[in-house]
C-alpha cells in the first residue's frame, strides 16, 4: 500500500511539472508572437489635408520641411533633430531657422532637396509643381502635402504628424490647446445677431489681395464672427480695386505685412512697422473709411495670422472687434502660455501693430 502511495504520488508530481512546462512553453511562445507583433512598421499610411492617403516612412530620421507651418508642428511635437532643410524665410523657431536652406516655400530647389537624402518631405501641395515631386518620387523620397495653417484641417494636420513620428500624445495635447480657445471665441461669436457683426477688409502679403472662401484668414474672420467684406468673391485670393474699398467702406482693416517687414519674434523695434502703417492708411482716399477714420486698422504678424498659431490672431480678432464680449481675455496671455508649454520659448516681441 506504502509503495502504490508512493508511486501515485510520483505520478502527480510528473503529471503537474508537464503540464507546468507546457504552460510555459505557451508562454514563451505567446511572448514571441507579442514580441513580433510590437514591432514597429516602416511604413504607415496617413491622409493628406486633401484627404488623400499617402504611404509615408514612419518615424523618418531625416525630414525637409518647405511649409514653416508644418515645420512649427514637428518642433512642437520633438522632432526638430529629424529636420535636416527648411525654406528660406523660416525664421521662428530659431532652432529651426539656422538649418540649411532649400529655396522659397512655394518653389524650392529640388536638388538640393535631394542631396539631403530625406525620408520624408513636407511641403504646399497646391503650390509645389507636380514634376518636381515626380522628381522626388523618382528618387526614392516620399512628399506629403500638410498645411498645417488651416483652421478647418488644423487638428488633423496635428495629429497626422503626431502619427507619422510617433508622438500622438503630444499632439493630442496641442490639439486640445488650440480647441480650447477656438471654441471659447465661437462660443460666444456664434450668438451674435447678423447685424451685430463688424465688417472687415483682410489684406494679406500683396496690396489689394483679400481672402475670400477657401483662405485661412476668411476662416480666422468667420470664427471671429466678422463679416468679410470679400467672403463673395469667386477664388479665395481675390485681386480687389481701391475703389472697392472705399465703396465698402468696412469698419475694420487687418493687413498681414510679408515677412521683409519687421514684425513678430523678437522684434520689439517698430520704426520700420510704424512706417508702414502710415503709409498703409494714407492710400488715396482711405481718410474716408470707417475703419481709418476710427482708428481701427491693425497689422498681424502671420506668426499667428497663416500658422499653427492662427488661434491666438482669432483670439486678438475677437479681442479687437468685441471688446465688450472678450472683456476676460487676454490674446497676449494666450500666446505666452502657448509658447511656454509647447515652444519652451519666453514671449519676446510684437505680433499685433499698433500695440495693445
Amino acid at each position: 500500500m506504502k509503495k502504490f502511495s508512493t508511486l501515485f504520488l510520483t505520478l502527480i508530481l510528473t503529471l503537474v511539472f508537464a503540464l507546468s512546462g507546457c504552460g510555459q512553453a505557451s508562454s514563451n511562445s505567446g511572448t514571441g508572437s507579442s514580441s513580433s507583433s510590437s514591432q514597429k512598421p516602416k511604413t504607415i499610411t496617413v491622409k493628406d489635408s486633401k484627404g488623400k492617403s499617402v504611404i509615408v516612412p514612419f518615424e523618418p530620421k531625416r525630414v525637409v520641411v518647405m511649409n514653416n507651418a508644418v515645420a512649427e508642428i514637428i518642433y512642437v511635437l520633438g522632432g526638430k533633430n529629424k529636420i535636416v532643410g527648411v525654406s528660406n524665410d523660416l525664421k521662428f523657431p530659431e532652432d529651426l531657422a539656422k538649418k540649411p536652406k532649400v529655396g522659397k516655400a512655394f518653389t524650392p530647389d529640388i536638388e538640393k532637396v535631394m542631396e539631403m537624402k530625406p525620408d520624408l518631405v513636407f511641403g504646399y501641395g497646391q503650390y509645389v509643381k507636380k514634376e518636381q515631386i515626380d522628381k522626388l518620387k523618382a528618387a526614392g523620397i516620399t512628399f506629403i502635402s500638410i498645411d498645417g495653417f488651416k483652421i478647418k484641417s488644423l487638428d488633423a494636420d496635428i495629429e497626422t504628424i503626431g502619427k507619422i513620428l510617433n508622438k500622438q500624445d503630444k499632439a493630442k495635447q496641442y490639439v486640445s490647446f488650440i480647441d480650447k480657445y477656438l471654441n471659447l471665441v465661437k462660443g460666444r461669436t456664434s450668438k451674435l445677431k447678423p447685424e451685430e457683426k463688424v465688417s472687415a477688409y483682410w489684406e494679406g502679403y500683396s496690396d489689394y489681395t483679400s481672402v475670400s472662401k477657401g483662405a485661412s484668414g476668411d476662416e480666422m474672420l468667420s470664427i471671429a464672427g466678422i463679416n468679410n467684406i470679400a467672403k463673395d468673391q469667386s477664388i479665395a485670393y481675390p485681386k480687389v480695386s481701391n475703389e472697392w474699398i472705399l465703396e465698402k467702406s468696412p469698419q475694420y482693416i487687418i493687413k498681414v505685412p510679408s515677412t521683409k517687414i519687421p514684425f513678430g519674434y523678437k522684434i520689439n523695434d517698430l520704426k520700420a512697422m510704424d512706417q508702414f502703417y502710415n503709409k498703409f492708411i494714407s492710400r488715396t482716399g482711405w481718410e474716408k473709411i470707417d475703419a481709418v477714420k476710427n482708428k481701427k486698422v491693425y497689422m498681424m504678424s502671420d506668426e499667428i495670422g497663416t500658422s499653427a498659431r492662427s488661434v491666438v490672431g482669432i483670439c486678438y480678432l475677437a479681442k479687437l472687434c468685441y471688446p465688450n464680449l472678450f472683456k476676460d481675455l487676454n490674446p497676449e496671455n494666450v500666446h505666452k502660455k502657448m509658447l511656454k508649454q509647447f515652444y519652451n520659448i519666453d514671449y519676446n516681441g510684437n505680433w499685433v501693430y499698433p500695440k495693445q
